[in-house]
């Protein structure tokens, strides 16, 4: 078994742990920060202790937030809610990006609008944590809660983590100890789950913790580089940590690496492996387009429209709001335009189903990862480089004449294969089975 260690369960962790359950690699993952949005199998120390390691989901929408008489929360887009007093902005409710308006965060303001005070909510629907804020409107201290009881403190000017736990105190200098002391009782000795191998997938916190552990390390890489190598890749490079070799899921970075390291070559192996792909159908230009918005701030959209009209396709328009006159007055002009409001994470795969291009051209955040879905979908994804959401699964263009003949028969085979092998040749099941054992 491995023991798959990360900083953030983002898009790229979730991608690598799909392409290790495809090739059949056992694994445990353990995922250091806590943002209140992990699944629940996912095991997380902030979590853990606060008891909601397999606690089924319960969201809380913006209009659940608990208020004072006379205050209101209204939406302002797809990201947040201005709560009101009078005309008074006292305070901000975030939502988690990617999902239809779940709250992730409450901000409070004093009457001059510095923060005073920040509840975060979790996918469970529960506050479960207060930030305290210092007199300046920085964040200091994070206090966790089990319920109503406090179980973790986080000073975030010394690093030191206070777990409170039956009726003791336990004081960690900083999050590694932290960390590496729930892999110890908990995941080891607790859960019962035995691993040979580390990958870890972030230069932070994971490289620190897989330094201190017996086992040999992978790092997996998933990151850009710019110019030069970062600081702590130095050292792995050199040999100087248990991590014995760096898979690149990217194949440009790792000739990126071998190129900024000629005078003084790796000590360890480097390869390339990229993740195991696969579409839920072929894609053959017969279908319209699609974008999803919380916006009404569509570029291109006359242009676009038009394009479309002359090659026979449909652009559907959907929104999970009631849409503007702006948008209402854009459809009325063109018939191609379909208008779909109030629509839910439910509506999206068939929606995904029903059309052959991702039209990427609205400003304001995406709807529950629909750019990646779109992606593994099969569709040909689309975006202007201004508003591009999700660069690594999207064809970015910068000129509106480059938009608007993308959308043409003749192009479409020769984008959808750019796309496709955007990061390199995809990888099959045997090859992690060769890296990783079977």
């Amino acid at each position: 078994m491995k023991l798959v260690l990360t900083d953030y369960n983002r898009e790229n962790t979730e991608r690598f742990k799909s392409s290790l359950t495809k090739a059949e690699i056992p694994f445990v993952h353990v995922n250091i920060q806590y943002d209140g949005f992990l699944a629940p199998d996912i095991l997380n120390p902030f979590a853990y202790f606060m008891g909601y390691y397999q606690k089924p989901e319960k969201h809380r929408y913006f209009n659940q937030i608990p208020l004072p008489p006379f205050y209101e929360a209204r939406n302002v887009d797809g990201g947040k809610s201005e709560i009101l007093q009078g005309d008074n902005v006292v305070g901000h409710i975030f939502y988690q990006p990617n999902t239809n308006r779940l709250v992730k965060e409450v901000v409070w303001y004093n009457r001059i609008g510095k923060k005073v005070a920040v509840e975060r909510y979790n996918i469970q629907g529960e506050k479960y944590a207060d930030v305290i804020v210092d007199k300046d409107g920085k964040d200091s201290k994070v206090v966790y809660y089990q319920g109503s009881k406090p179980v973790i403190d986080f000073d975030l000017s010394s690093k030191n983590i206070l777990l409170k736990k039956n009726g003791m105190t336990q004081s960690f200098n900083n999050l590694t100890e932290f960390v590496l002391y729930f892999i110890e009782t908990i995941v080891k000795e607790k859960l019962g789950f035995d691993f040979d191998e580390v990958i870890y997938n972030n230069l932070a916190t994971p490289l620190f913790v897989s330094n201190r552990l017996p086992q040999r390390a992978t790092l997996y890489f998933q990151e850009f580089i710019k110019d030069e190598i970062p600081g702590n890749m130095v050292g792995v490079l050199a040999g100087r940590t248990p991590t014995k070799r760096i898979l690149f899921e990217n194949i440009k970075q790792l000739k990126k690496v071998e190129t900024l390291i000629q005078e003084e070559p790796a000590k360890i192996p480097l390869d390339y492996l990229g993740a195991i792909e696969e579409f839920r159908r072929d894609n053959d230009f017969t279908q319209g387009a699609l974008t999803i918005t919380f916006s009404d701030q569509i570029l291109h959209e006359d242009k676009l429209a038009e394009a479309l009209a002359k090659r026979g396709k449909t652009w559907t328009i959907a929104a999970p709001s009631e849409v503007s006159d702006k948008l209402r007055n854009f459809s009325n002009a063109h018939d191609n335009i379909n208008l779909l409001e109030r629509i839910n994470g439910d509506d999206i795969p068939e929606l995904l189903a029903k059309h052959d291009f991702y039209l990427d051209v609205n400003r304001g955040a995406q709807m529950m990862n629909n750019i990646y879905r779109a992606y593994h979908e099969g569709m040909l994804v689309i975006s202007d480089q201004k508003v591009s959401k999700n660069g690594g699964y999207e064809v970015v263009l910068v000129k509106e004449e480059e938009l608007v003949g993308a959308i043409d028969r003749n192009s479409y085979t020769s984008l959808m294969n750019i796309l496709r092998k955007k990061k390199g040749t995809p990888a099959t099941r045997e090859a992690y089975q060769a890296q990783f054992g079977a």
